[in-house]
């Protein structure tokens, strides 16, 4: 019987990691739509005919010569071109056998799916692509009598036939007699000859998209297509400019070294790893995530899929099973399991040494598994094995978690020690203690590392092993709610069990989500239940020992009371007593009370935007006068809630919501917290990007920024700490611009355009214009007369500018190049009453620019 579709390659023997890269693409990006994968050879060994069929099965051929002239190895077109060229002639004899046939290069990156290459041939039997600027006279050293030299020519590198060519005769034959006839006139051996081929007979040729299926690297709209071609000189593997452009082909060719380094042959020496993974409904991101696993550089595993009973459940399996892979066996539940419970159906039905976890919408990088294996055979008295993640899709930055047993078990009070698809645990650990998953938590893993972080030792390797998929569609994302009431629940019970302690969800909430304090309207009380709790695990443990003293001081912070505070939770012990007392307090205090002096807009900028930090502060003389009334009782619990305490690093962690709340302690930072700050060039340009964009946040609820692709690092990592959506992008794609709430544009001085074509809709945009000279008169001119022609084009386009040198230049020392000339641009209709506040001060900050 007759299959559908064959791909053909032809390669020498030195081309094989070229083979393997396109092979790695074709799997990477396209469901199975082919019966057969023929590669024609001049020998290929076996050990790589064995690699390259874990990649995808082949069937490979050894050329033969049979019908080619003796002499064909001294002919021009033969030196300099490989004699497999001419294997595309067999193609036309795979046609009785398969009712379509294509052929491909394999100086290719196939990024994307290609199947829409099987709708040409249809019509006449033969397409292909045809050349822009060459002709057909270019494929022969002389003009060939009888042919059309200046027809456009159709070029060879990619082919697709069908079984209605058979019509003409034994093609094969045909072009064999053409090739060896003018061997000596051609140039160019191949295509020479199907260009002859379709004029003698007269051939309708259609004509494949250049731009989608055969793309030149020097195409602009080379991201777009679906198989980018290399021809001519420059190839993938021998331009550094091309490996640059091209990644995935770069990731791809390292995939294949791995491989073959590692060989296919696995030694028995390897342990077996079980990489477990459920399925329920989702299958968009399936095939992804376990080409991740079975192309990893370690090759001893089984990959376990439990496919939940679903209406879904035929189909995911004959997807599953189209993958043509020997290590992944699949388990169909008969009835709805959940997800706990189908983990525990693949843990029972393990063979492995070793269990590995893996979801079905992350991507394992290739050495994960080699190295969570070498570190459990090297360390023998550890159980369990984790590392860090990085977000791809909706985010695009890094979380970790600590690395020894100590401070997981420390960092477990709070979170979950490991990122449950980069885990390793050994198989017989498990066994040992009954450890299964228990399907009545929805925070499945935090349950089993609770329960299993006091029997066993961890760690975590201090790296990324995991592509974290962020697209909102996972259960944490889509059922929070019920994800942080099993995670508090399990909070307390790890505190009920280890410690004694009990507590309430409220207050494991503000254990684990201090910046929460900030939102709330009582803000104090609420700072103190935090503080109780953490002084009451302090004393547990002080007679417990369950934890060690200094890490538990670590993650969960030194306590910040003041002596008032101390003495209104001791007074709370005795109710009379402390109301009597508070009452007086009240009456002293309002007649102690008087009226605040106004304040400035200026001044009430810094109250937000730059946490005060002393009483000279707010004395300073604002440069631009604008008054405005304030309600004194919200001055003073805004100078309570943001002045917790002194210096600039602490200020900073407030200002992002308190996010690292409560980590200061004895004048020290954990390693991790300074190490975070350390990867900054310009740390002050860090802090500054921290405040501006927590005040847009809450003044101007900005949720989203889009940053140019020339902007420093640090307005990125300060939107991500900020739980802010990011996106990079260049100046000219203003579609994607406009989509985001906010811009930072980096300007380079001396560069402004005389009439700016004025694109940008987003609220808000953020600029500073860079100089590399220092801050002398000349230069400081120069800034400020750009400044001047910027705040006048944004005007002109309904946006209030905002400059921000005066109120950043007395909080620290921060480089005058940076904040001289940053100006913050606000929306005119994106703001309400405050509206006409921003536009005076815009007037008179044009003012003092002239």
């Amino acid at each position: 019987m007759k299959k559908d579709v064959a791909i053909v390659f032809g390669i020498t023997s030195d081309y094989i990691f070229a083979l393997a890269n396109v092979l790695i693409g074709l799997k990477k990006h396209n469901k199975v739509f082919w019966d057969d994968i023929i590669v024609y050879h001049d020998g290929i060994p076996d050990a790589n005919k064995q690699i390259l069929n874990e990649i995808l099965p082949c069937t490979f051929v050894k050329y033969s010569k049979e019908l080619l002239k003796n002499d064909i190895d001294k002919l021009p077109s033969t030196r300099e071109y490989s004699l497999l060229a001419l294997s595309r002639f067999e193609c036309f004899e795979l046609l009785k056998e398969y009712s379509k046939v294509m052929w491909h290069d394999v100086d290719i990156l196939i990024q994307d799916d290609i199947t829409d290459l099987l709708t040409y041939a249809d019509k006449t039997g033969y397409a292909a692509t045809k050349s822009d600027s060459f002709r057909v006279e270019q494929n022969f050293y002389e003009i060939i009598p009888g042919y059309n030299m200046l027809s456009l020519l159709y070029n060879s590198g990619i082919l697709v036939l069908s079984d209605k060519l058979l019509e003409l005769g034994d093609l094969r034959t045909y072009c064999y007699t053409k090739y060896n006839q003018y061997a000596e006139k051609i140039r160019y051996s191949d295509q020479a000859v199907l260009n002859m081929f379709i004029q003698d007979f007269h051939i309708s040729v259609e004509e494949i998209s250049l731009s989608k299926f055969c793309c030149h690297p020097s195409n602009k709209d080379y991201r777009h297509a679906k198989i980018i071609h290399a021809y001519g000189k420059d190839k993938f593997w021998n331009s550094d400019k091309l490996k640059r452009q091209f990644p995935e082909w770069v990731e791809n060719n390292n995939l294949w070294e791995n491989k073959r380094n590692h060989s296919i042959i696995r030694s028995s020496s390897k342990p077996l790893v079980t990489v477990l993974m459920s399925i329920y409904m989702r299958t968009d991101y399936m095939k992804t995530a376990i080409d991740s696993i079975l192309n990893q550089t370690y090759d001893n595993l089984e990959l376990i899929i439990v496919v939940e009973a679903s209406n879904n459940q035929s189909r995911i399996k004959d997807e599953i099973a189209s993958i043509h892979d020997e290590r992944i066996v699949v388990i169909c539940n008969q009835s709805r399991l959940g997800f706990a419970e189908s983990l525990n159906v693949g843990l029972r039905a393990a063979k492995g040494k070793y269990i590995a976890r893996m979801d079905d919408d992350d991507v394992s990088l290739p050495e994960r598994i080699d190295k969570e294996v070498a570190y459990l055979e090297e360390h023998p008295e550890v159980d369990i094995v984790g590392g860090w993640i990085k977000f791809f899709g909706r985010a695009n930055h890094e979380e970790h978690r600590p690395e020894n047993n100590d401070e997981l078990n420390a960092w477990a009070i709070k979170e979950s020690p490991f990122f449950h698809p980069t885990v390793m645990i050994r198989k017989d650990t498990m066994d040992k203690n009954g450890f299964l998953y228990d399907p009545q938590w929805f925070t499945e893993d935090y349950d089993l590392w609770l329960r299993i972080l006091p029997k066993v030792h961890a760690h975590n390797l201090q790296e990324v092993l995991l592509l974290y998929r962020a697209s909102g569609e996972n259960a944490t994302a889509t059922q929070a709610d019920k994800v942080m009431n099993s995670h508090l629940d399990l909070m307390r019970r790890n505190l009920r069990e280890r410690l004694g302690l009990e507590f309430t969800r409220d207050q494991m909430r503000l254990l684990r989500t201090p910046q929460i304090i900030y939102e709330c309207y009582h803000a104090d009380e609420m700072k103190q239940i935090r503080e109780e709790v953490i002084t009451e695990i302090y004393a547990a443990n002080r007679k417990k020992k369950v934890y060690d003293p200094q890490i538990l001081k670590l993650y969960l912070g030194e306590m910040h009371c003041d002596k008032k505070s101390l003495i209104k939770h001791f007074l709370k012990r005795f109710p009379l007593l402390y109301s009597v007392i508070r009452r007086l307090y009240k009456m002293v205090s309002n007649s102690n009370n008087r009226e605040l002096p106004k304040r400035s807009l200026i001044t009430r900028l810094k109250m937000r935007l730059l946490p005060p930090s002393s009483k000279s502060f707010h004395e300073k003389t604002d440069t631009i006068e604008f008054i405005l009334n304030e309600h004194s009782k919200e001055l003073l619990n805004m100078k309570q809630r943001l002045e917790w305490t002194d210096g600039v690093v602490r200020r900073a962690f407030q200002a992002s919501n308190a996010a690292f709340w409560g980590i200061y302690q004895n004048g020290n930072y954990p390693d991790p917290v300074l190490n975070e700050f350390n990867r900054f060039k310009d740390y002050e340009k860090y802090i500054a990007s921290l405040y501006i964009l927590n005040y847009l946040k809450c003044k101007l609820k900005i949720e989203s920024l889009c940053i140019l692709n020339n902007t420093g690092d640090e307005w990125e990592k300060a939107a991500r700490n900020l739980g802010i959506s990011i996106v990079t992008t260049n100046k000219n794609d203003v579609k994607t611009i406009n989509r985001y709430d906010g811009v930072v544009i980096t300007e380079q001085l001396g560069t402004i355009e005389s009439k700016r074509n004025f694109d940008f809709s987003s609220n808000i945009i953020i600029t500073y214009i860079e100089c590399s000279s220092p801050l002398e008169a000349e230069t400081r001119l120069a800034i400020k007369s750009q400044m001047k022609y910027m705040i006048d084009c944004y005007d002109e386009n309904g946006y209030v500018g905002i400059p921000l040198y005066d109120t950043l230049k007395d909080i620290w020392e921060i480089k005058e190049q940076y904040i001289y000339s940053l100006i913050v641009f606000v929306k005119r209709d994106s703001l309400d009453a405050d509206g006409e506040v921003y536009e005076g001060l815009s007037n008179n900050t044009r003012k003092d620019l002239n």
